[in-house]
């Protein structure tokens, strides 16, 4: 179902960014496969090092740290 709603608001032009400050592997999976559909962006942290993320962008299609 929320894929589905991923689906719909990129064909509205909604672009969602997604701010993950875990790394359990189901959440990290659920928002790749969120950001994707979307073909939006997605910033994973680790909560003792905010200071850095990993930048999944979709809309350049594009993996980096920042």
């Amino acid at each position: 179902m929320a894929l589905e709603e991923a689906g719909n608001l990129r064909r509205k032009n909604i672009v969602v960014t997604t701010f993950m400050l875990t790394d359990d592997p189901y959440l990290v999976d659920f928002v790749e496969r969120f950001t994707r559909a979307n073909r939006g962006r997605a910033y994973f942290a680790k909560a003792d090092d905010l200071g850095s993320a990993l930048l999944v962008d979709y809309i350049q299609n594009r993996r980096r740290m920042v």
